[in-house]
């Protein structure tokens, strides 16, 4: 996937929000606190797809949260995509539902 791929202003969203947090970390005096409300699978529903797709096409599940980073000017969380890999090595296992999640029980 290349920057060219993705809608128009992709890129540059990300070069900003990047070039902000990078400031909080050399104690410059920064624009905005950096804070994403958007993750993992809302990208999917947010461009009509199910939140299964999110983990069955992670090329496409990056380019939906780059997409919807730049529509809400928010810094991507794309490194959460698949961090439950590990799961697998002590012993768990990754299913994606079938049906829609029922809610917490209190």
């Amino acid at each position: 996937m290349s920057w060219d791929a993705l809608p128009k202003g992709t890129k540059e969203t990300v070069e900003k929000q990047l070039a902000n947090a990078g400031k909080m970390y050399t104690d410059q005096s920064h624009a905005w606190v950096p804070v994403n409300p958007l993750c993992i699978g809302y990208a999917a529903t947010a461009h009509g797809r199910p939140l299964k797709d999110h983990y069955a096409s992670p090329e496409n599940a990056t380019a939906w949260q780059l997409d919807v980073a730049r529509m809400y000017d928010v810094l991507p969380n794309t490194c959460w995509n698949y961090a439950v890999y590990w799961n697998e090595d002590y012993g768990g296992t990754i299913k994606c539902p079938r049906a829609a999640c029922p809610p917490p029980v209190s």
